[in-house]
């Protein structure tokens, strides 16, 4: 079950309206109803701010349960480290 969120989250996560000249991809370390997950992301990078601010309170539907991304904990770009602990033990054992 768990595994099959993740795979949705990251799925669903992706912004395929982001244009391929100026994106940049990056991860997030989410709060979410179903617990702390990974999320992965493509924005330009200018409108980074907005983005993670779009993504409280949105919702992820799953085949079980709709997930709600109560908070965002942290951002990186995506060949970067997280900063907290927690986050970087997520992050080794999230599928990409």
């Amino acid at each position: 079950m768990k595994t099959y969120m993740m795979a949705v989250l990251l799925l669903l996560a992706f912004n395929l309206h982001a244009e391929e000249e100026g994106a940049v991809d990056y991860k997030c370390y989410l709060k979410t109803s179903f617990g702390h997950e990974i999320g992965f992301y493509r924005w330009h990078e200018k409108l980074y701010v907005q983005e993670v601010a779009k993504l409280i309170a949105s919702k992820v539907q799953t085949a079980d349960d709709d997930v709600y991304i109560k908070e965002v904990i942290e951002c990186t770009q995506l060949d970067q480290d997280f900063g907290r602990p927690d986050a970087i033990l997520l992050d080794k054992k999230t599928v990409r």
